[in-house]
């Protein structure tokens, strides 16, 4: 193969490599609202270092906990699951423990 032909192959190569890596597109959050409908004048982000509505800054609420972050509860605390009822298992003794079955030596 000659020299062009290497160099027309590897650029080719690339040029389609680059291509379908700008094809490529990111899907967007659902959650997040449509960037045409939203004006960026009218969102006011939270101040930094503040967690959520209360406005405390991260230190202010580790020093009240003293150090610990705890999350939120969560679940019903008051809900109690008695345990399935099992049928109750055979005991089956080894070898040797009973005195009319005593062990015998091979």
């Amino acid at each position: 193969m000659s020299t062009v032909k290497r160099i027309t192959a590897i650029l080719a190569m690339t040029g389609f490599m680059a291509a379908s890596a700008l094809a490529q597109t990111h899907p967007r959050d659902p959650n997040m609202p449509d960037p045409k409908s939203t004006i960026p004048e009218k969102v006011e982000p939270e101040g930094p270092g503040t967690t959520g509505s209360t406005g405390q800054t991260l230190s202010d609420k580790l020093q009240q906990n003293e150090g610990v972050l705890k999350p939120p509860a969560t679940g019903d605390n008051e809900a109690v699951v008695p345990p399935p009822e099992m049928p109750s298992m055979p005991v089956i003794k080894p070898p040797g423990t009973s005195p009319s079955d005593p062990l015998q030596p091979k």
